[in-house]
């Protein structure tokens, strides 16, 4: 008898991008870019995307490991933090944390946002997004969680094959009457290794069984009769079996197992938010790297 059975089907999974900003300047380095399309950009740098100050508390880590983002005064705010490069499949996800300043005057917005090549293009203008045409995601207003809040998406619908993509950060909106500090912590983007089977074990069980039995009998009998007054009668019977019975059976069986696993934690949380608008640690709305709204 013959036969096969596959016992599992198995995934392995590994972490395309685990950034923690706990180095913004790191972060730039490794990979990550930010474009800034705001309305004075160049007289409001130090309010672009920066290593976190005490405005938030970072979900994870040091006090200040998160990116910051805050307004821009004098007209439209577009400000975008775009990831590495990033190899990704159909069974790609990614998440984020997110919290945002929370002051009822000004409601925050967060887009998130795909460009399905390995682009950082987001065009010249405030309003536009270049090859990022896709939105995952709209973060806005009283939705916008005023402590750290995680998000996940999967790109299962978007990919349907092994491809290199960026994902953008986009804060954009009018600081008039919207947009005030953002921070972001703990992106992370997850990858299936490949969509076959990392590990099959298999069995088999290969068996053979024969099974020959020849029985022979021969009978030799001469009987000899001779008249005369004492009659004799002889007899030669020799009869003689011989059996032949010969089992054999023959049985490998192997089996073959392999399984790895690959396991990443999430940090706990450590959040305290305490911020007011004036010209501290936080970012204020002024004219110099802190904005005053006047």
């Amino acid at each position: 008898f013959r036969f096969l059975i596959i016992i599992t089907l198995l995934f392995n999974f590994n972490e395309a991008l685990n950034e923690n900003f706990d180095s913004f300047t790191a972060a730039l380095s490794n990979g990550w870019v930010v474009v800034d399309n705001s309305i004075n950009a160049a007289s409001y740098t130090s309010s672009n995307w920066r290593q976190g100050t005490s405005t938030f508390t970072a979900y994870s880590g040091a006090a200040n490991s998160y990116a910051l983002v805050s307004f821009s005064s004098g007209g439209s705010t577009s400000r975008w933090l775009i990831t590495p490069t990033l190899l990704v499949n159909s069974l790609s996800s990614f998440s984020f944390y997110t919290k945002g300043y929370c002051d009822a005057g000004f409601p925050e917005r967060l887009l998130v946002k795909l460009s399905l090549i390995d682009s950082t293009n987001v065009g010249n203008a405030p309003n536009s997004t270049g090859d990022f045409s896709t939105t995952l995601l709209t973060i806005y207003g009283s939705n916008y969680p005023c402590s750290w809040t995680k998000y996940e998406i999967s790109l299962s619908s978007l990919i349907t094959t092994e491809t290199t993509i960026r994902i953008g950060l986009w804060y954009n909106g009018n600081p008039s009457n919207e947009l005030y500090n953002v921070g972001i912590d703990d992106f992370q983007v997850t990858n299936s290794l490949t969509n076959s089977p990392s590990s099959t074990p298999t069995v088999s069980d290969s068996s053979t069984i024969s099974d020959s039995f020849t029985p022979t009998i021969s009978d030799s009998s001469t009987p000899t009769v001779s008249d005369s007054s004492t009659p004799t009668i002889s007899t030669s019977s020799t009869p003689t079996i011989s059996i032949s019975n010969s089992l054999s059976k023959t049985r490998t069986k192997t089996i073959s197992l392999t399984k790895s696993k690959s396991k990443s934690n999430t940090k706990s949380p450590s959040v305290s938010s305490s911020v007011s608008r004036s010209a501290s640690s936080s970012v204020s709305r002024s004219a110099s790297s802190s904005v005053s709204r006047s």
